[in-house]
């Protein structure tokens, strides 16, 4: 049945000095796509708070709305009625745009792949810069921020495990985080891998509290079918402006066999605040488990919580990899009794991650010799 439909208000601001011109732009082209009529919001001058949700600066409205008087929401209105019938409304496809149009949403609340009826079921969580239309899926989630429509989570069956799916998280380019990436993953408690190679930390996202709590443990369930937990951050995990990571990791894997735990080389404290419980029971049963830190500074001299960071550790036979001796010093006090039946070492090779490394550097100075030797020769 085909209906007439159209969109009686919106608004390309929220609030004062709010104007947002790609979102504005995103649904337009939205609306365009389904050919649904729109109206904005409003025909009037900028009220006395200052909202850009006008056509004019305050006081200046007149019927001839010439371009000096418009502000940004009647100068944006003018153009996309000038231009609505081309055949496109063009996006420069800058990364700032893309950081507004390929953003996450944060978990506000428990609805969409978070509903309890569906993360418990989830065996994997992938990340794609390319959206494949085709695939056959079993329901398909919105998972854009406010600003954005173009992240789409398509829930696909597992092959090995009847009524547990993977959840592939798709756009058009890299997918941004959200300024609030806090329990974003928290409460999968039958993820057995998940990859955030194509997910990107920006210098906007500040906490990631909680945002792994739980993940592959029975913390949420009497059950859990994960032997094996693999996470992968990926080198696109820049943490450098967080400051809230409690309880980022704390209970995952609680219950595997083998824990595997790449943070990638971006991965650091400069700036974090809160590390209270950060990796609280961590490694499930893998005896062999270990982790990279060697990019933390963990500097004692700066006002950072670490209340309890590696509780429940205590006889684990764990490893942590640490950068030098002043921090492996620093680590040990801070597990107390929980250093007991693990190791903290200071990780031999730390310039793996596009530095140039030991065999390398001797290599170079050996071409110097030989240079100097043939110059002295033939001077």
């Amino acid at each position: 049945m085909n209906m007439p439909i159209i969109v009686t208000e919106w608004s390309s601001s929220n609030g004062p000095n709010s104007y947002n011109e790609i979102f504005s732009l995103n649904l337009i082209k939205k609306l365009k796509e389904y050919k649904v009529s729109w109206c904005n919001f409003a025909w009037s001058d900028i009220d006395v708070n200052g909202n850009e949700f006008a056509i004019t600066f305050r006081n200046k409205w007149d019927e001839k709305l010439n371009d000096d008087i418009l502000c940004n929401n009647g100068k944006l209105v003018k153009f996309l009625l000038d231009n609505y019938d081309n055949k496109d409304i063009n996006i420069p496809n800058t990364e700032e745009n893309m950081k507004i149009l390929n953003r996450m949403i944060s978990r506000k609340w428990d609805g969409l792949i978070w509903q309890n009826d569906i993360n418990k079921k989830i065996i994997s969580i992938t990340f794609d810069n390319k959206i494949n239309d085709k695939i056959n899926y079993y329901t398909k989630f919105n998972l854009g921020d406010t600003y954005s429509t173009n992240v789409i989570g398509y829930l696909i069956e597992n092959k090995k495990y009847s009524e547990y799916y993977d959840l592939i998280i798709q756009s058009n380019g890299n997918i941004y985080a959200n300024k609030d990436c806090s329990n974003l993953f928290r409460a999968f408690p039958n993820v057995n891998y998940i990859n955030l190679n194509n997910f990107i930390i920006t210098k906007e996202t500040t906490n990631t509290a909680m945002m792994f709590y739980g993940l592959g443990s029975t913390q949420y369930t009497n059950y859990t079918m994960i032997e094996n937990l693999t996470v992968i951050l990926g080198n696109n995990f820049d943490s450098t402006s967080v400051t809230n990571m409690e309880s980022m990791f704390e209970d995952i894997g609680s219950r595997s066999n083998k824990v595997i735990i790449d943070l990638g080389y971006k991965f650091n404290d400069l700036n974090v605040i809160n590390m209270n419980k950060m990796f609280k029971n961590m490694g499930g049963y893998d005896k062999n488990f270990v982790i990279d830190l060697s990019e933390f500074n963990f500097e004692q001299d700066k006002n950072v919580s670490y209340i309890n960071i590696f509780d429940r550790w205590k006889n684990k036979n764990r490893t942590i990899l640490i950068k030098d001796e002043k921090v492996k010093e620093f680590v040990i006090n801070l597990m107390g009794d929980n250093a007991e039946g693990n190791s903290v070492i200071v990780k031999e090779n730390k310039y793996n991650n596009g530095k140039i490394n030991t065999n390398i550097s001797n290599i170079i100075k050996l071409l110097l010799c030989i240079k100097y030797i043939i110059l002295f020769f033939f001077s």
